[in-house]
């Protein structure tokens, strides 16, 4: 032999021609090396050699007398080296071709024997296992690499459970050596959080399907336990069986906490730690149902402060904050240890009497709530004074659910408000007449529909960074005939119950599609348009069908549409609310999670939900930035999202206080009268082109 070399090969991507590369070669003396010729150096085997690429893909060698070669671009190829004859042996990893030795003869044509092609084929096979081996120590260098500086704690187990390598974040999470681990079982770190069914449900997945991920707990050395998101996989031998198991936690104690806070902050009111209309709704339902098996009553008082909103007006949120926590420390002082206390938000609160003997009772309640409230309170040297109106609504009397006691105990407050303020009114039948003018509003905001009298009014989205309008919230007008607009607070209630949501709720799409267009036309791009979806519209299965139909009508290339869903109509029914929402993203709709906080919205479901953005609440927006606990879930939020790389929008910003403290924790974009408020579209293209002072683009 004259010459021997190996290449290397590749297959080309784009092309998927195989690629020859020259990595090594000996000639001998006399014998010109060809290790430096450019066409070796990423030769196309189907240009010029396609027969030796189905060759040596197939594992099998080839002797080639180049004289009598098929093809003219072999044997042009062969002839520039100065080659007679030669053999070219694949070199094999993994039962997958890596390359090929070739063996050239140069100054005397020969002819190949079996015997050389056998010798030859050992030769290349010894090539490929140390090919393969240096690989492999390679990777598991690497691996060990891997292992040692993973943030997850590694865990390696044998067949049996006993851990046989463990890596250092394993050590500094539990607070134990290597030597105290290593040989023993690794449920030796379980708590007894899981019981036998969650072990087995391990196990049947392991067996089944090679791999299982899930929450457990880990015990610590010192008895201590936290969470973590676990990850297990087998690893089988040549037939199958499982020699080792892997195990990959990651320390979710921080998202727990979040998830905590956020589990407490849905039913319980942010400023006060009361209970919030959910939970206390909750609470009156289990008083009504004990109650009646008791043949016994229940009661509502509905307070609602009388001067509130001046105080708040004129002397600033902060004192007003302060007023509503003073309040609520006096009636919780005024109450029984089985009654429940509730703000409903604004200067509303809810008691829940339970085991009512009279329902003259509520009445005594409801008289040392209003005297203590007459007392003034203190806030620095100012004496602020409040006072309440009350309404009362009795179980069994007045009704026998939740809702209408609520509803009823309201009214009864409406009156008392009409009276003077100041008073107690107990819920009669004739005040049922304020049904009535619900009645009349209905009438009103169906005539509206039917006669196409809504417009949208759109509320600047703003992006932080950049200072610049990136984006509007599209929200409904319904004109009143008397003038102005009907109640925005009531609309949505009223059109699901009236059964007109579905008809507004597709002309507000159409609507918002056609403002895109329009815009897109005025030279306005790039915006985001968001549009709530109501708990009926985003279940009643035709969502996708309306928003293709209204973007085929009115096509904006350069805009994005985005469905704004609340977390507690996804929650209702999640499994199907991620179907919904796969199939909406997949037709390159935008996702906002709205209201978000308001609701319970696992972190296991945030995770599998198809969503873009997460909207913080106006009413946590509310009290920032001096409230401790309301900035604390606002920054968790804040870092909740940016951990699931969700854009963060924060709403009802009102102050500059509010921008700023949003701003510092990394909030992306915001809305609120701090910007602007919503304006018809024939004044949008004026307020787009605010910039935010002191952001990076506009500083």
């Amino acid at each position: 032999m004259d010459r021997v070399y190996l290449f290397e090969t590749r297959i080309d991507p784009d092309s998927g021609h195989m690629l020859g590369y020259q990595r090594y070669e000996w000639a001998a003396e006399g014998i010109a090396a060809e290790i430096d010729n450019p066409e070796l150096q990423g030769l196309d085997f189907d240009e010029v050699l396609p027969r030796h690429r189905r060759c040596l893909e197939a594992g099998e060698s080839l002797r080639v007398v180049v004289r009598t070669a098929p093809d003219d671009s072999e044997r042009e190829l062969m002839s520039s080296q100065g080659i007679l004859s030669l053999m070219v042996v694949p070199v094999m990893l993994r039962g997958s071709l890596w390359g090929f030795l070739g063996f050239d003869a140069v100054r005397v044509e020969r002819h190949w024997s079996d015997d050389d092609e056998r010798i030859l084929r050992i030769v290349a096979a010894s090539l490929g296992a140390a090919i393969e081996r240096r690989r492999n120590e390679a990777e598991a260098r690497q691996a060990r690499a891997v292992f040692e500086a993973a943030r997850d704690a590694i865990i390696v187990t044998d067949s049996d459970g006993l851990m046989v390598a463990v890596n250092p974040s394993v050590l500094r999470l539990t607070g134990y050596g290597s030597e105290e681990l290593i040989g023993q079982p690794s449920r030796m770190l379980d708590t007894r959080r899981e019981n036998d069914a969650f072990y087995e449900a391990v196990w049947t997945a392991l067996r089944e399907q090679g791999h299982w991920h899930g929450e457990n707990w880990i015990r610590r050395k010192d008895g201590g336990e936290y969470p973590q998101w676990l990850s297990i996989s087998a690893v089988t031998d040549t037939h199958g069986r499982a020699t080792h198991y892997v195990a990959a936690g990651t320390d979710i104690s921080r998202l727990k906490n979040t998830e905590a806070q956020l589990q407490f902050l849905a039913e319980h009111d942010v400023l006060t730690e009361l209970p919030n209309r959910r939970r206390v709704t909750g609470q009156l339902e289990l008083a009504i149902e004990r109650a009646r098996l008791r043949e016994g009553r229940a009661g509502v008082l509905f307070v609602d402060l009388d001067r509130f909103k001046s105080i708040n007006d004129s002397l600033g949120h902060a004192i007003g904050d302060s007023v509503l926590k003073e309040v609520a420390l006096r009636m919780r002082d005024r109450l029984r240890g089985e009654d429940t206390l509730a703000r409903l938000g604004g200067d509303e609160f809810v008691v829940v009497l339970a085991s009512l003997g009279a329902p003259e009772e509520a009445n005594i309640v409801a008289r040392g709530l209003l005297n203590r409230l007459r007392e003034p309170i203190q806030i620095g040297e100012r004496d602020i004074y409040v006072g309440a109106s009350i309404g009362i609504s009795h179980f069994p009397e007045h009704g026998d659910s939740a809702e209408e006691l609520l509803r009823f105990a309201d009214v009864a407050m409406y009156e008392a408000k009409l009276a003077g303020r100041d008073q107690i009114h107990v819920f009669t039948p004739a005040m049922k007449s304020d049904a009535l003018g619900q009645l009349d509003l209905e009438s009103k905001m169906r005539r509206a529909v039917e006669a196409g009298h809504m417009q949208l009014h759109y509320q600047p989205r703003v992006c932080i960074a950049t200072g610049r309008v990136v984006g509007a919230e599209a929200l409904l007008r319904v004109d009143d005939e008397a003038g102005g607009y009907l109640p925005t607070d009531r609309i949505i209630p009223l059109a699901e119950r009236s059964g007109l949501i579905n008809r507004i709720g597709r002309w507000v799409i159409e609507e918002a599609c056609r403002q895109m267009q329009r815009w897109e036309h005025a030279g306005q791009r790039g915006l985001i348009v968001s549009v709530n979806v109501s708990a009926r519209q985003f279940y009643l299965g035709d969502l996708g069908d309306i928003v293709a139909e209204a973007r085929s009508r009115w096509p904006a290339k350069h805009s994005s549409l985005e469905l704004e869903i609340t977390e507690t109509v996804l929650m209702d029914r999640p499994e199907v609310a991620i179907e919904q929402l796969g199939a909406l993203r997949r037709a390159g709709l935008r996702i906002s999670l709205d209201d978000f906080g308001t609701g319970y919205c696992s972190l296991a479901y945030l995770t599998r939900f198809p969503i873009d953005s997460l909207k913080i609440d106006a009413r946590f927006v509310a009290d920032l930035p001096d409230d401790h606990r309301a900035a604390t879930i606002a920054r968790s939020v804040i870092a909740l999202g940016q951990q699931l790389e969700l854009t963060i929008v924060a709403e009802g910003v009102e102050t500059p206080g509010q921008l700023e403290f949003l701003r510092q924790q990394g909030c992306a974009d915001m809305q609120g009268y701090v910007f602007s408020p919503a304006v018809p579209a024939d004044q949008w293209l004026e307020v787009s082109k605010m910039r935010l002072v002191g952001s990076q683009e506009g500083a």
